[in-house]
């Protein structure tokens, strides 16, 4: 054995640590017993000794570097503590030792973990439960902010995750916090979710009988348990499971709007998308930025399953739009998924629409002509809507009616297709199942066609819901498809040869529909064809012609060559497949709302009325064809804003307005409607009642060979009407005054031209449609009662003049005497009841606005029609551009000079009137201002007579008072000599007095009682006021006394005024004023009267003599002598 110093203490220090690593007892027991002078060396050695023994489990090297005074703990930061090496490889009697050692079960790692963790994850039951007698602490955080729970929980690395179930049992058990939560904000069941946890899910929601985590708890984010779940990796159908048995709520909604269904739709994962639906999920719930619905996102990101799972849910919104507009048809064709698009084609929904909507639409007729075919110039055909919309040939495999020329059997021009009402759900659907049947390869123009919906105005009425007058044209976005010259033999494919070989895509469930250049669509869709498996790839055969590079450079449009195909083996048929070349030049759409007038009848109105309010507040959804109820009404509950059955909120129906409805739309128009000039008119002269409506043209051209239209039919449309707008459109076109229809184009300013020209005179016959002329007449009408009731007005105003010149050649008394004759005007003012009545003339007045009014609203309309045809023209005039441009513009130029004479017309007609009834409501003014000024003076007039004639009663009543006074007294004495008084001085024995007695006493006392009083009744007023004032001054002065003399004293200096600097005058009596000016005395008739100020009051008083009184001021300082 060597000695301590034949080696230093780096050498000792090694041996140790080397020897302990080994589990060598024998040396170690050497190198302890030999020691070593330096003490701090012996026990940095023996310490890391111990934490090398304790993890290999060595019993008793532990012992005995324990007993040698081995430190327990890891002083120093950064080390391992024995006991946490000894719980992370399972070394149950170590931790055992190193407890009853006293070693601290918090002491931590570097990952600031104690022993409990390691004990866990590594399943080590034994020493785990050590741990816990020994009190360790369950909610103890690491570095991470993460307890133990929570670290086991979000353990994503099955290698790691050793722990068994037990484990988390006995951690239940504990009071460890399960709603702790780390620096994401989650607790253990949201990382037990978000890895896929199953069992620890169930044991942290069920382990406990109290105190279980909480299955509302979110993250930072407001993601549930449930979300998280959805998100996760592994086992995410059973977790959603877990979860929703568990009463998990799956309506629980976290930053951005996300529901559990939104993740599971985004991500595509059909199974848990298909639970949630199970237990409740709301099928069109929306994110909150983009206000996308699940739909949207299985859609745009190409998840079919997903997508026919949402489609197979009632109450699906499945034409909802997103915030930029989108529907999920077009997020899924933006992004090529063309089988999706293919699955949410209008087509698929007819039997999904209720029985109400389809009652409606079946009930309804859809107008389709064909142009330019070589057997007909024209063809008119009519479908029900129904069929138009949703109809499906199973045996051909197409749709009953195609909106795409080229799929036409008999080879149209173009086509016009009419829906007979203004409802945005038909005319989206029609639109929708045009670009499907188009190949989907116009996508730009399609968002543009969805997004001019925006122009809609909404509001709380029935009413206020229309299109906003405009007319836009979109400028093309890409090429034209090909119009396909398909020959008559079906049986036999058309071969085409272009320029090079290029790939033809074939559309599932779309016959004789070819996108010849995949160049022409979005980058995504190109990929997708290349992946799906519905798209059929077919490569053409090389071309032996070569294209033109002017086409190449330009791209202006697509070239095809059309050759017969000569099969092998000289199998060559004239009846084989042939495409004709050419060339066609890609035009924009054009979208036109404009307002136009129209008519209805009174009781057909009241039925739509009627209907409107029974479908905005019935609570039955499904009525079917047999419910007794009208198609016009059917419509109305199936597509009104507030009806039950209306499938989608943005998807309004336009009902027909009235005039005022039109001009007034945010308010109620029922009174209004009933008092239009047209509705008077046709009452008086007791014909139909009728009222002006305004009706609604909406007008689309797609490209150059569809054009859609919409506008609404009267109720209950009767088959003769001679102003039924869309019989006099095809009455134009089928007119053999006109040149024929040659385009789309010319077929809309037809269009146009005939909806502005609706109460044209040279069209419409007969007095019972001139509506205009009705306003004329109404006007004469009132002009005519107005001269009547000026006529009247000056009658009443000479019987007036007469009446005053009969007053004063006569007196009043004769004039109000009622023995005189009733039939005399002149003794019988009946004229003043003419001239006071003003009923007539507010009437009259009032009926003069309403026209005045509905003239305006009738100038509104078509100073609408004129702007939104002069845009029409300049649209025209664009897409006019190219061969035969001058000659094609001069014709457009012509058309619509004809249509704004027509419109120009109207207006100054409109122009005209409104004058002649401002002139009338100006006469009106001024004729009620002529009887209101007559009246006033003649009633003047009449008040001073009558105050004349009242002073002249004042003074006959105060005679009979005088003589009243005088006699009163009098007579009393007289009587009391009547009496037979014994008293009383009788001559002689006689039984009378002596006259002179009686006389001397009678008058003398009388006439003393009396003159007292008839002076008081002349002076009544001025001692009256005497008397108040006197009562108020002795008032004044009986408070005076009691203030103190503080307050005296500040009332006199208060009042010192200079009597020199501050004067007082008075006028002469008959003004009564009084002035005061500052400075030198003022002297008016020769004497000035200067007065004090009163030490109570902070005005002046003065003397008047001429009132036999004292003026006084108002005591403003009154309340100093009342406190």
């Amino acid at each position: 054995m060597s000695s301590i110093g034949s080696r230093g203490p780096d050498s000792w220090h090694a041996q140790l640590i080397q020897a302990a690593s080994r589990g060598d007892e024998p040396k170690v027991k050497d190198l302890v017993r030999e020691g070593f002078p330096r003490e701090d060396v012996r026990k940095d050695a023996i310490r890391i000794a111990l934490q090398r023994v304790a993890g290999r489990g060595h019993e008793q090297l532990t012992r005995l570097l324990l007993e040698e005074g081995a430190a327990v703990d890891a002083p120093l930061e950064g080390e391992v503590p024995p006991l946490f090496r000894a719980a992370e490889l399972g070394r149950d009697n170590i931790v055992k030792i190193l407890i009853q050692h006293g070693a601290t079960t918090e002491s931590r790692d570097r990952a600031k973990r104690t022993a409990i963790f390691p004990a866990a994850q590594r399943n080590h039951k034994v020493t785990l439960s050590l741990l816990l007698q020994a009190g360790a602490d369950v909610n103890v955080r690491d570095v991470d902010d993460q307890n133990l729970m929570l670290c086991l929980a979000s353990e994503k690395s099955e290698k790691l995750m050793k722990w068994e179930d037990e484990i988390i049992r006995m951690l239940l058990r504990t009071d460890l916090d399960l709603e702790a939560k780390d620096k994401e904000g989650r607790t253990a069941l949201l990382w037990a979710a978000a890895t896929g946890k199953v069992n620890l899910v169930k044991l942290v929601l069920t382990g406990r009988s109290h105190n279980n985590a909480n299955i509302k708890a979110t993250n930072n984010r407001g993601k549930t348990a449930l979300h998280l779940a959805v998100e996760s990796k592994t086992n995410r159908l059973a977790l959603v499971k877990t979860l929703l048995e568990h009463e998990a709520n799956v309506h629980a909604v976290s930053d951005g709007g996300w529901t559990a269904l939104l993740n599971a739709a985004d991500k595509g994962y059909e199974d848990v998308a298909s639970v949630l639906l199970d237990w409740g999920a709301n099928v069109n719930a929306r994110t909150l930025n983009n206000k996308m619905t699940g739909l949207h996102w299985s859609a745009r990101n190409g998840h079919i399953n997903v997508v026919k799972l949402f489609l197979q849910r009632p109450g699906l919104l499945r034409d909802s739009k997103n915030s930029s507009g989108e529907t999920p048809l077009l997020g899924a064709a933006q992004n090529g998924h063309i089988d999706i698009v293919s699955l949410l084609s209008p087509v698929k929904i007819g039997d999904q629409l209720s029985s109400t909507a389809q009652a409606a639409c079946r009930g309804f007729q859809a107008t389709v002509v064909d142009f330019g075919m070589e057997h007909r110039p024209v063809n008119t055909t009519k479908y029900p809507v129904f069929d138009l919309l949703y109809g499906w040939d199973e045996k051909a495999q197409k749709p009953t009616v195609t909106t795409v020329v080229r799929n036409v059997p008999a080879k149209p021009t173009f086509r016009w297709i009419h829906l007979p009402a203004n409802n945005v759900a038909w005319v989206e659907t029609l639109i929708t199942k045009h670009f499907i049947e188009n190949s989907v390869s116009d996508i730009e123009g399609f968002k543009a066609l969805e997004k001019i919906f925006g122009q809609q105005h909404r509001g709380p009425r029935v009413h206020a819901h229309f299109m906003r007058p405009l007319c836009q044209r979109m400028q093309p976005t890409g090429k034209d498809e090909p119009s396909l010259g398909l020959t008559d033999s079906t049986d036999e494919a058309a071969h085409v040869q272009p320029e090079a070989a290029k790939p033809i895509m074939v559309l599932p469930d779309q016959e004789n529909t070819l996108i010849e250049n995949p160049k022409t669509l979005p980058k995504p869709v190109k990929k997708r064809f290349r992946s799906d498996d519905n798209v059929k790839m077919i490569e053409k055969p090389r071309a032996t012609t070569h294209s033109s590079s002017t086409s190449k450079k330009t791209g202006e449009g697509l070239q095809m060559n059309a050759a017969s195909h000569k099969r092998k083996g000289d199998r060559q048929s004239s009846r084989s497949g042939m495409l004709t070349k050419k060339k066609l030049e890609r035009s924009g759409n054009i979208v036109l709302f404009m307002p136009y007038l129209h008519y209805e009848t009174h009781e057909q109105r009241m039925k739509m009325t009627e209907a409107i309010n029974r479908a905005t507040r019935t609570t039955e959804s499904h009525c079917g064809p047999d419910s007794g109820f009208s198609c016009d009404e059917l419509l109305m509950r199936a597509y009104l804003p507030n009806s039950q059955s209306a499938h989608s909120t943005h998807n309004l129906l336009h009902i027909r307005r009235t005039l005022d409805q039109f001009y007034y739309h945010a308010i109620s128009t029922e009174s209004r409607d009933e008092d239009q000039v047209v509705y008077r008119y046709t009452r008086k002269q007791k014909h139909e009642t009728k009222v002006f409506m305004v009706d609604q043209l909406w007008l689309w051209t797609l490209g150059n060979d569809l054009i859609i239209t919409s506008f609404p039919q009267r109720w209950e449309q009767p088959k003769d009407d001679p102003l039924n707008v869309l019989d006099g459109i095809i009455a134009d076109m089928d007119s053999k005054t006109r040149p024929p229809v040659k385009s789309v184009h010319h077929l809309a300013s037809l269009i146009t031209g005939r909806c502005s020209g609706v109460f044209d005179r040279h069209r419409v016959g007969g007095e019972h449609y001139q509506f205009l002329d009705m306003f004329e007449s109404s006007i004469g009408e009132v002009t005519n009662k107005e001269t009547e009731l000026f006529k009247k007005f000056n009658e009443a105003s000479k019987k007036a003049a007469e009446w005053l010149i009969h007053q004063r050649q006569r007196g009043q008394a004769q004039l109000l005497d009622n023995s005189s004759s009733d039939s005399d005007p002149i003794r019988d003012p009946t004229f003043v009841d003419t001239l006071l009545d003003i009923g007539e003339e507010t009437n009259l007045l009032a009926e003069a606005k309403d026209i005045r009014d509905e003239l305006n609203m009738i100038s509104m309309v078509l100073k609408h029609q004129v702007s939104v045809i002069e845009d029409l023209k300049h649209a025209l005039l664009e897409e006019a551009k190219g061969p035969q441009e001058q000659q094609r513009q001069s014709e457009i130029n012509k058309r619509f000079r004809e249509q704004h004479k027509v419109i120009d017309v109207h207006l100054k007609d409109v122009e005209r009137m409104d004058k002649q009834a401002d002139s009338i409501y100006t006469s009106l003014t001024h004729l009620l201002d002529l009887k209101q000024k007559h009246a006033n003076a003649f009633e003047a007039r009449f008040a001073r007579d009558q105050a004349a004639f009242t002073g002249r009663q004042g003074q006959t009543i105060m005679v009979f008072t005088i003589v009243t006074i005088v006699f009163l007294p009098m007579s009393f004495i007289a009587a009391v000599f009547a009496i037979p008084v014994r008293d009383f001085p009788h001559r002689d024995g006689a039984p009378s007095i002596p006259f002179s007695y009686v006389s001397k006493i009678m008058f003398g006392v009388g006439l003393a009682i009396s003159i007292p009083l008839i002076a008081v009744a002349f002076a009544v007023d001025n001692l009256g006021l005497l008397i108040r004032r006197t009562l108020r001054s002795l008032v004044f002065w009986r408070r005076a006394p009691q203030e103190s003399t503080a307050q005296r004293r500040n009332s006199r200096r208060l009042s010192e005024v200079n009597v020199d600097d501050e004067k007082i005058f008075q006028i002469p009596r008959k003004s009564g004023d009084t002035y005061r000016r500052r400075g030198s005395s003022f002297d008016i008739d020769g004497e000035t009267r200067p007065t004090r100020r009163s030490i109570y009051s902070k005005e002046r008083s003065w003397k008047d003599d001429s009132r036999n009184g004292i003026r006084m001021s108002r005591d403003l300082e009154r309340g100093f002598a009342a406190r």
